[in-house]
């Protein structure tokens, strides 16, 4: 069997992209090794180029009315094709010869502007409409800044063969916006994995990460917290980071002894190894709330750039609260560390314990995937059935949509004739069709 995973992260730098893809693509292994030769193949998600804005400019608004499902005709389709293999080159080769799908959605589902490019949903769409492949979206959270982007999604992934979400929240909006059978399965960022040995302090430490929406925190009331646990606590906090903007973050916090960057921890399985032995996380990185998690060490968090967040307690059965970044909070941040260290052992064992059951439920999702493909409807309801006992639906509360409708939204790309010119110049320019090649390599 071919498989092909479109929206691949796990050849970059950071640690969320290594986690989510790496696991993803041994869980694909193991789950089709046992029915014969398995060849994996991956596609990049690719840097921004100037032929995104090249195509949202000129044919944006058909764009998004194709993967609205408002023109199904011949020729848009036909142009959305053209448009994709354009973008995407000898990659779109890869997809024609697989057997199965596999489109990652992970945390790029949500900001406007991939709604009027192919840099996202061009090629699992096309695949599944032009191309006939059963496509399999799965490894994600899905999440649209306005009803209207929710409502272009709901046809995006109505049109694959199936989808599944990583969290509570995401599972409760998909339902609400008329996605239709999706199911849970949890992050592959759970799946069990060898964390690396690492020297860690000699010193009971906790750790700290950015966000993904740093931008709306209060930067001063954010270090004043991290001091207040550390002195509260008498625990060293750490700053981890592998993306570029929580640098700020980190150098307004603590001291450069104190970070830990992507050069100093190459891979996430050596962020698992310091996760292990912290007495728990706190900060808005998802992936490392998860990597943290999945070792077993409790999570205190801060809004990301989408629900995903909120949707990590619910599934999992734990606490893993998801704070403001204001002085006003403060307090109730710290009397949430203090609840943790002071029942740590137990804390420990009762996310141990959750962590198995997401694995368990991975294991079922497996069931899942192979009794489609085996066109086995028994199976197919059993495993889904087996889901839904280790994972009941809950219901998921949010607070911070002003942050997430912010960081999502972005003003349509409409090129006047001017710009147009001037772009369509570009792309008519020798080497212009390497440089978008390009885009698919050193993606740290």
């Amino acid at each position: 069997m071919k498989i092909c995973i479109l929206n691949y992260t796990g050849d970059r730098g950071n640690w969320g992209c290594q986690a989510t893809s790496e696991n993803l693509e041994q869980f694909l292994d193991r789950t089709f090794g046992n029915t014969g030769p398995v060849e994996i193949n991956t596609v990049p998600f690719p840097r921004e180029h100037k032929i995104d804005r090249l195509h949202e400019a000129i044919h944006g608004d058909r764009i998004r009315a194709v993967y609205a499902g408002d023109a199904v005709d011949e020729r848009s389709l036909a142009l959305l094709e053209h448009l994709t293999v354009e973008r995407f080159g000898r990659f779109t080769e890869i997809v024609h010869s697989a057997d199965m799908v596999v489109f990652q959605g992970e945390g790029t589902v949500g900001p406007s502007s991939y709604l009027r490019n192919t840099r996202l949903f061009g090629l699992p769409f096309v695949a599944a409409k032009r191309w006939n492949k059963p496509v399999y979206s799965m490894n994600q959270s899905i999440y649209a800044a306005s009803e209207a982007d929710g409502r272009v999604l709901a046809n995006l992934f109505n049109s694959f063969a199936l989808v599944s979400v990583r969290e509570m929240t995401s599972l409760a909006y998909a339902d609400r916006i008329g996605i239709r059978n999706a199911i849970i399965c949890p992050d592959m960022a759970f799946a069990e994995h060898a964390a690396a040995e690492v020297l860690v302090p000699s010193e009971r430490y906790f750790c700290v990460s950015g966000s993904a929406a740093s931008e709306y925190y209060d930067h001063d009331a954010f270090v004043g917290c991290v001091r207040r646990i550390s002195d509260t606590l008498s625990l060293r906090p750490l700053f981890l980071y592998s993306r570029g903007n929580d640098r700020r973050l980190a150098d307004a916090a603590l001291s450069a002894d104190d970070v830990f960057d992507g050069a100093a921890i190459p891979h996430y399985s050596q962020l698992a190894g310091l996760l292990r032995h912290a007495s728990f996380v706190f900060g808005g990185r998802y992936h490392t709330a998860i990597t943290a998690l999945a070792q077993g060490t409790p999570a205190i968090l801060l809004p990301g750039n989408t629900f995903k967040s909120e949707g990590i307690g619910p599934m999992m059965g734990v606490a893993c609260p998801v704070f403001d970044v204001t002085e006003t909070e403060t307090e109730a941040i710290i009397e949430a560390a203090v609840a943790i260290t002071s029942n740590l052992s137990l804390r420990r064992a009762e996310i141990m314990t959750s962590v198995i059951r997401m694995r368990e439920a991975q294991r079922q999702f497996g069931r899942l995937l192979l009794a489609l493909i085996g066109h086995d409807s028994v199976a197919q309801q059993e495993a889904c059935t087996a889901i839904e006992r280790m994972i009941p639906s809950s219901p998921v509360d949010t607070r911070f949509d002003e942050i997430y409708r912010n960081k999502n939204a972005s003003a349509a790309r409409r090129g006047g004739i001017v710009q147009r010119a001037m772009l369509w110049g570009q792309r008519s320019m020798p080497g212009f069709g390497n440089r978008i090649a390009g885009t698919f390599a050193n993606l740290t």
